[in-house]
Parts: C-alpha cells; sequence; structure tokens
C-alpha cells in the first residue's frame, strides 16, 4: 500500500514538472513567435541590400571596389 501512494506521489510530481516545462515552452514559442517577423523582415533586407551591391559590382566611379565597411552600425536601420 506504501508502495502505491509513493508511487501516486511520484506521478504528480513529475505531472508538475511536465507542466511547469510546458508553460515555460509555451512562452518560448510565443517570444519566437513575435521575434520571427522582425528578424525575417531584416534578413530580407540585408539579401536586397545584398543583391544591390552585387549588382552594383561594388565598385565606386572610378572603378574601385568599395568596402562594406562604410556603413556605420545605424545605416542599415535606413533601409531595413
Amino acid at each position: 500500500m506504501a508502495g502505491s501512494s509513493r508511487a501516486l506521489s511520484d506521478s504528480r510530481v513529475e505531472i508538475q514538472d511536465l507542466c511547469s516545462q510546458l508553460v515555460k515552452s509555451q512562452q518560448e514559442s510565443e517570444d519566437l513567435k513575435e521575434r520571427f517577423p522582425i528578424s525575417e523582415t531584416i534578413a530580407y533586407a540585408l539579401a536586397n541590400q545584398l543583391q544591390k551591391y552585387e549588382n552594383d559590382d561594388g565598385k565606386d566611379d572610378e572603378g574601385e571596389r568599395e568596402p562594406l565597411s562604410h556603413m556605420n552600425n545605424m545605416d542599415w536601420f535606413s533601409w531595413v
């Protein structure tokens, strides 16, 4: 009898643990769902910028290649 009540108690603890894990996973899933469109937009904008750079051949008026470092860290926000 004591063994079955211990098993029942262990099962309840396991269920509570699984429920806690489920809540945490659902919160993480919601967070990812919120962040995905932003990441997708940034990736799309970066791909477009790369395509423009590659189509432009990356050269300035004198035929010299422009480094990508000419953009400061905040410039990319202007085309996102």
